[in-house]
């Protein structure tokens, strides 16, 4: 289910010019960017007692459109920092 609502989330237009989330006690939002540009917004994922992870990113543009997205797992990997720049 997850699964679903994540690629349901990433194909959906973004209300407005923002969605909030709470992370650690603080007020996340998303923001489109600026007219004419895209913006990418990515994640890693490590599992440490597997040494696997996974990345994956979303583009979307001004209006919030869903652009582009993809998402990789790897099945070897040093560690969760790696994951953030793979």
């Amino acid at each position: 289910m997850d699964l679903a609502y994540d690629l349901w989330n990433m194909s959906a237009t973004v209300d407005g010019a923002e969605t909030s989330s709470v992370k650690g006690g603080h007020t996340q939002r998303w923001e489109c960017p600026p007219v004419g540009w895209l913006k990418c917004n990515a994640d890693g994922a490590f599992y440490e007692a597997q040494w696997q992870g996974a990345t994956g990113a979303v583009i979307r543009d001004e209006a919030g459109d869903f652009v582009r997205g993809g998402a990789k797992w790897y099945g070897h990997c040093l560690d969760a920092l790696s994951m953030d720049y793979c």
